[in-house]
């Protein structure tokens, strides 16, 4: 028998089904044991999808299959406690514990499920909202999100918002163009957030001065107002849209007095596959990020200090709350992580413009960003 919980409920049934007709035939219930019959085959379907079927991670046929099979189960189940024999009652009984009892677990999980994927949208939607008022907090942040912004020969370098369009249908709201001439399209969101919707590509001159690139195909050319004119293909549409940009100078990052946010540093391996540990401190607590491979992806942790240098931290994933331990010796962080222990060096492996823009003026703000910004965080 499969370990499967779907393949057993649907066997399961499918066996209690086939029994019902069994003992209802046998007295002569033929109604009853023609709706025992049409419940085991409907299982039997079930089943043999269930175990000979190509399955995904994503299993959209669940919503649909389970419900199914659950109120069948407990309508047939409810129906054979009604009448003789005893055996028949029985098993009837059981039926309707199996069926009822899924039921309402799968009622209640996907309750839970849904909450707790509305709960992570709503992270991610602020996480994006506080990711981009950092980034255009000051010029330096910004440089650090998206690279260097320092010529000013031409009206179409630098961070160039959006003053015209022609369609306001595709809001293209910025475009930042890099002093390696690598440029990349941004999308706003409901004007408190823009995000990267294109990447960054490389631009070539023209003799005229202008830009432009092939895929995706981008124009920009100066204007004689300052200003620069850009065409951009639109391929969902298969049409060229055209923008009127200007370039924006933000002001300097003020430098943070007092700061209640302690960024301790970052420790990393430098032999064979990165391992990364950047580590914050803030009112008595420690906030760490943990980056391992091979999947790139960032666990949070956070906890207290339990001595000068040593931290003991717990995961925030509450499906894996794995523990971890760091102490810092000799500009050397020692990490142990369950059976394993590993000294990182002082520095940075990997880096990302997420992690380097972590407000630390703020302790309040920085918990927000930390909970939210760094949620799912993977590292290219």
């Amino acid at each position: 028998m499969p370990s499967d919980p779907v393949a057993l409920l649907f066997g399961g049934v499918l066996a209690l089904a086939l029994l019902l007709a069994v003992l209802e035939w046998a007295s002569h219930n033929r109604r009853m044991a023609v709706a025992a019959l049409v419940l085991a085959a409907q299982a039997a379907a079930f089943f043999a999808f269930e175990i000979f079927s190509v399955r995904t991670s994503i299993r959209v046929d669940l919503l649909v299959t389970v419900p199914l099979i659950t109120l069948a189960a407990a309508a047939v189940g409810v129906l054979a406690m009604l009448a003789p024999p005893l055996a028949a009652r029985a098993v009837g009984a059981i039926l309707t514990v199996v069926g009822a009892g899924t039921l309402g677990w799968s009622v209640w999980s996907f309750a839970v499920w849904t909450a707790r994927s509305n709960l992570e949208g709503l992270a991610r939607d602020e996480g994006r909202k506080l990711y981009w008022q950092e980034t255009i907090r000051c010029q330096a942040n910004f440089e650090k999100r998206f690279g260097p912004l320092r010529r000013r020969d031409s009206s179409c370098v630098g961070n160039l918002v959006v003053s015209s369009r022609s369609d306001s249908a595709y809001p293209y709201s910025r475009v930042v163009v890099r002093d390696d001439a690598q440029f990349t399209l941004l999308l706003s969101e409901l004007n408190v957030a823009e995000d990267t919707i294109r990447p960054a590509a490389p631009l070539q001159p023209r003799a005229d001065g202008s830009l432009y690139a092939e895929h995706p195909a981008v124009e920009l050319r100066p204007a004689s107002n300052g200003a620069c004119e850009a065409r951009i293909s639109n391929d969902y549409l298969k049409r060229v849209d055209l923008y009127t940009l200007r370039r924006v100078e933000l002001g300097s990052c003020p430098a943070p007095a007092n700061s209640p946010v302690h960024f301790l540093g970052a420790w990393g391996s430098f032999v064979e596959k990165p391992t990364q540990l950047w580590l914050w401190e803030t009112q008595g607590r420690g906030y760490a990020l943990i980056l391992t491979p091979p999947s790139n992806s960032v666990q949070r942790f956070t906890g207290t200090r339990n001595a000068q240098g040593a931290w003991q931290l717990r995961a925030l994933d509450s499906d894996n709350p794995e523990g971890a331990s760091t102490r810092i010796e000799a500009g050397h962080l020692n990490l142990s992580r369950g059976a394993s222990e590993m000294v990182l060096d002082p520095g940075e492996v990997v880096t990302h413009p997420k992690i380097a823009l972590a407000p630390v003026r703020d302790a309040a703000l920085f918990e927000r960003y930390f909970d939210t910004v760094f949620l799912n965080l993977n590292i290219p």
